[in-house]
């Protein structure tokens, strides 16, 4: 009740539905004709700027369902709070987004590029590990066992990602054990 569907695809201005809406229950529903939808955002920043929060929110929760596992696993409400709770960052090519023996305060899921996950030792040359790219999800482990981070992970070229704070991932584990990280 009260929850609002199909604007996304009006406003985006590609007119594609990324979704099918099928009705569980009985419902009763209000139809907002596209061009007077259109016409009260243009005429409107501030109704604009909350379907473009909206809009982020929700390829977010997409995302983290499709690409990050580790969630999938949430009751609905958990997940869309969760989902909110992630704040986009760039990083540039060649740039450390987390560095070995460092505290960790934050997990990352890599929504665009790559990153390249290495292993420092002194007097050696650093080893990669790992190769991420959109979908994966890193820096968990430091979170859960409050040790210092075991790997630095660099951006291989410019990357987006969406960062979770210890705060909230710990919220979010404490409400569903069973998530099994």
């Amino acid at each position: 009740s009260g929850e609002l569907f199909g604007e996304l695809a009006l406003l985006s201005g590609s007119g594609r539905r990324t979704a099918t809406v099928t009705a569980v229950t009985p419902v009763r529903l209000w139809s907002i004709p596209g061009d007077a939808l259109k016409r009260s955002v243009a005429e409107n920043p501030h109704l604009r700027a909350q379907f473009d929060r909206a809009a982020e929110a929700m390829f977010n929760m997409r995302f983290l369902k499709l690409c990050a596992s580790p969630f999938s696993a949430l009751p609905f409400d958990q997940f869309r709070g969760l989902s909110g709770k992630l704040k986009p960052l760039r990083i540039p090519a060649g740039a450390s987004i987390v560095r070995q023996g460092e505290e960790g305060d934050s997990c990352f899921v890599v929504r665009e590029g790559t990153v390249a996950v290495v292993l420092e030792k002194e007097g050696c040359e650093e080893r990669r590990l790992a190769t991420l790219g959109p979908g994966a999800l890193f820096g968990e482990a430091a979170l859960l066992t409050q040790a210092p981070r075991n790997t630095t992970v660099r951006a291989l070229e410019l990357c987006e990602l969406l960062v979770l704070k210890r705060a909230d991932l710990v919220e979010v584990l404490g409400k569903t054990p069973e998530l099994g990280f």
